[in-house]
């Protein structure tokens, strides 16, 4: 049974029409629907040698979903906005590259089953406790920098970019002389032994 012209041009635009439709549900529904990303209570100044914690904390929202395969990198910036280092972890906390400063990364809110889904608690976000130690002699040394956290949950969904931390690297604590405030004191105290003595000689 052949068709006639109108009939064959209706079904191809049916067709037609159906594939648009498909096509625009696709590009309407967002491979990942993270909406965003931050870095929390990094420390204003760090010493070299030391190890410090932050969080990462990735923001869930209409059933988004950090998967094993997810990545977070951490990037270090000196004050010239060059890249000095970087590392790199999956969405279960497990390191990927280290950069010479990251010691440690643990799912802080729930447990590493929730990270297949919304994270910890109900209210559609997920954190990481990171510790990191910048080594006297690496990458970073003492100076100004900024850190900047980036979230790729999956091949095809957008890149989240966190704001940058801006922090200051120290080559040693910036703490009170201690050492001298016990020499002096020791010398007082020889000082006024000393004068005890000279002025018992003197009465006798």
């Amino acid at each position: 049974m052949s068709l006639n012209p109108k009939a064959k041009k209706a079904i191809i635009a049916v067709i037609v029409t159906a594939v648009v439709a498909i096509v625009i549900i696709q590009l309407a529904v967002p491979p990942s629907s993270a909406q965003s990303v931050s870095l929390t209570d990094v420390p204003s100044t760090l010493v070299l040698g030391h190890t410090y914690n932050f969080y990462v904390t990735v923001n869930l929202q209409n059933g988004a979903k950090i998967y094993p395969s997810s990545t977070i990198t951490l990037s270090v910036y000196n004050s010239k906005s060059a890249l000095v280092a970087a590392a790199e972890f999956n969405g279960t906390g497990s390191p990927i590259s280290t950069g010479g400063f990251l010691q440690s990364v643990s799912v802080y809110n729930g447990t590493p089953t929730n990270v297949y889904g919304y994270g910890g608690t109900q209210s559609g976000y997920l954190s990481y406790k990171v510790a990191v130690d910048f080594l006297s002699g690496g990458a970073v040394g003492a100076g100004q920098f900024s850190m900047g956290a980036a979230v790729k949950i999956n091949a095809t969904s957008p890149t989240l970019n966190s704001a940058p931390a801006v922090f200051s690297v120290a080559s040693s604590p910036n703490t009170f002389p201690i050492v001298p405030i016990f020499i002096a004191a020791d010398l007082v105290v020889i000082g006024v032994v000393v004068w005890v003595i000279m002025t018992m000689r003197r009465k006798r």
